[in-house]
């Protein structure tokens, strides 16, 4: 299968970047880190509300107030913590070990307990993400076919994801990630910045005209510049935007891949329903959450290896 070349050809860091966010995704850690953020901001927002309604006739009331959060402050970030000590610790490995760890990852996600060929592994994978998307794999001729298919229907809901959450940002969120979108170009060199002009029809490249171009994008556009001839050039600007959506969500650790990227991404913003779990937690729920998140990965591991290939095309 055609993505299992791509995964082949991760390099040691790439691997590490990857399986760092695998190992540590799962409903409880997600539930613990959207708690954690929420009673955070919660806190914050009723102290310092509290502070400037007695600042006027309480002032020594109020500096009290602003003393107690400044004092009550915690880490909130779970999961980039959990990341990035998982992180350092494959570091540590061999590069036999961490092969033999991703192989591991990719047959539980495959449901095979014994020994089978890479083939069958990445058959496994795009049978459990077809089955996720609820394609009749009838209609395809061979395997080649059916992960296209795949690959196409992983694209468009990664890019019907950000165009959503870019068109929903207030000014100030919007200010932010222009920012960030500044500092990922200039990181860029000339022949990068000219592929994604290409692949955009744009004159000038921009963190703006990034921003414009997503909510205006058409996913339909989007499959045919990515399946055509300016395939890279519309890759590294995902990359690019999405490194940038990354550090704004406040995942500032380094990513080898798009599809690494959009794994964080995707999983904040899929599952509103976490906190409920945390209130109805049950073994059901929890299994149930936990084989949602394996199929995400699951399109993650296709993507990345897709994204891989498509990379190495113009090292």
């Amino acid at each position: 299968m055609i993505f299992m070349l791509g995964l082949e050809k991760l390099s040691k860091e790439e691997k590490v970047s990857v399986l760092s966010q695998v190992e540590v995704l799962n409903t409880m850690t997600l539930i613990n880190d959207s708690l954690q953020k929420n009673s955070k901001k919660g806190k914050e927002f009723l102290l310092n509300f509290s502070s400037k309604l007695t600042e006027k006739h309480f002032p020594d009331f109020s500096k009290k107030i602003i003393d107690l959060n400044n004092t009550s402050d915690w880490d909130a970030e779970v999961m980039k913590n959990k990341i990035a000590q998982k992180y350092k610790q494959l570091c540590d490995l061999t590069e036999d070990q961490l092969n033999t760890l991703f192989t591991e990852k990719i047959k539980k996600l495959a449901n095979f307990d014994i020994k089978v060929s890479n083939e069958i592994l990445a058959n496994g994978i795009v049978h459990r993400v077809a089955k996720a998307m609820k394609l009749d794999t009838r209609l395809y001729l061979n395997n080649i076919a059916l992960e296209n298919a795949v690959f196409e229907e992983s694209i468009k809901e990664q890019l019907e994801l950000i165009k959503k959450n870019v068109n929903s940002m207030n000014p100030d969120e919007l200010n932010k990630l222009e920012e960030l979108l500044d500092i990922e170009l200039k990181k860029l060199d000339e022949c990068q910045k000219d592929a994604i002009k290409n692949a955009l029809k744009i004159e000038e490249l921009s963190a703006k005209a990034m921003i414009s171009f997503i909510k205006t994008l058409s996913t339909a556009t989007a499959i045919q510049v990515i399946l055509g001839s300016f395939g890279f050039g519309f890759f590294l600007f995902l990359t690019t935007f999405m490194k940038a959506f990354g550090l704004l969500l406040g995942l500032s650790f380094s990513f080898g891949t798009y599809a690494a990227v959009t794994s964080a991404f995707g999983f904040f913003l899929s599952f509103p329903f976490l906190l409920i779990t945390f209130f109805v937690s049950t073994g059901f729920i929890v299994k149930l959450t936990n084989n949602k998140i394996d199929d995400e990965i699951s399109k993650l591991l296709i993507l990345i290896g897709r994204s891989k290939l498509y990379s190495n095309k113009y090292d």
